[in-house]
This record gives C-alpha cells, sequence and structure tokens, in this order.
C-alpha cells in the first residue's frame, strides 16, 4: 500500500457519523457566535462602514475610504476580527471536506483518485488565509494607501467566495445524488 493510500484511509477512518457531528457542532456553535455576537460587536466599532471580508464589489480607492473612516477604535475592533478569522476559514475547510468527502467514499465505493476531491474546500481555507493577509495589510497601509493592495484583497475576496459557493454545490450534489438514489431504490421495491 502506497504512503498516499495510508494517508486517504487515515482520512477516512476519520470521517464516522460522530466526527461528522461533532464538527457540524463546532461549525454551528463558531457561526452563532460570529454572526450574533462577535459580528454586531465588531460593527458596532466601525462608524457604520461595512466589514471588508463581507463587502464585494469595491475599488481600492473605496476600500482605503472605508478603513480609514473606520477611525483608530475601529481598526483595532477590525484586528480584533482577524484573530477569529484565524479559526473560522480552518473549521469551516474542515467540516466541508469532512462532509464531502464523506459523501464521495459513500458514491465511489473503491478508493481512487476521485476521493481527492474531498480535500477541494480546504482550498476554500487558503483563500480565506490569504484575503486576511490583505485585510491586514489594508489596515497597516490605510495612510499610505497601495491600491494594489486593495485589487489583491477584492481578487482573494472573490476567489473566496468561488471555492465556498462551489464547494457547497458539491455538498448539495452529492446529497442530491444519495437522495434521488435512495427514492429509486425505494420505488424499486414497491
Amino acid at each position: 500500500m502506497s504512503m498516499n493510500q495510508k494517508k486517504m484511509n487515515t482520512w477516512i477512518g476519520f470521517l464516522s457519523a460522530r466526527n461528522i457531528f461533532i464538527g457540524l457542532a463546532v461549525w454551528i456553535g463558531m457561526m452563532i457566535f460570529v454572526q450574533f455576537y462577535f459580528l454586531p460587536y465588531i460593527s458596532g466599532q466601525l462608524n457604520n462602514q461595512p466589514i471588508i471580508d463581507n463587502y464585494d464589489n469595491y475599488t481600492a480607492k473605496e476600500i482605503y475610504q472605508i478603513v480609514v473612516a473606520y477611525g483608530e477604535k475601529g481598526r483595532a475592533a477590525y484586528n480584533l476580527l482577524q484573530i477569529i478569522d484565524i479559526i473560522f476559514p480552518l473549521l469551516s475547510g474542515t467540516f466541508f471536506s469532512m462532509l464531502l468527502s464523506k459523501f464521495i467514499s459513500i458514491l465511489f465505493k473503491t478508493r481512487n483518485k476521485l476521493w481527492y476531491i474531498g480535500f477541494y474546500p480546504f482550498l476554500l481555507t487558503v483563500f480565506d488565509y490569504l484575503e486576511n493577509i490583505g485585510v491586514f495589510m489594508l489596515l497597516r497601509t490605510y495612510e499610505h494607501p497601495i491600491s494594489a493592495i486593495g485589487t489583491y484583497t477584492l481578487i482573494i475576496h472573490n476567489v473566496k467566495l468561488f471555492f465556498y459557493m462551489t464547494s457547497m454545490a458539491m455538498i448539495m450534489l452529492c446529497i442530491v445524488i444519495l437522495l434521488l438514489g435512495k427514492i429509486i431504490r425505494f420505488t424499486k421495491k414497491s
């Protein structure tokens, strides 16, 4: 057995229903904390300006105007958000990879290269971290704007959204295929 097969077997062994439910509980808990406590707190510190990570379709000039409008207190609060945004992408990428890997292992019983698709959601994590680097640089260069940093952050933000949406679409597609298979098997038995 090759080293890659051993690693894949270890990953597949990790995909028990218990571990997936734990991943779901942790992910939902983090979503509740971020959406209902942390983001409202941070938003209150930003002088009615949008959160960069949740803001689309801006120019480099506009993004620097937003960062300046945050004020010193808002930029300090946004740095706190950056700490949470280290944990959350890792939880999201891991949970989505667990789900997708589990569904692929059910759909494709043989262990082949298709199973590597299960790691696709980790690209969401990678691009979220790259976006965080851009935001970090924006918060530190606001006095002397560098338009390339604003443009970089916007591009990486959109790539992150692409991987988020496609990861969710792949998970939903697997769910639909599995449900259709169960419906077809049920109707054949009837």
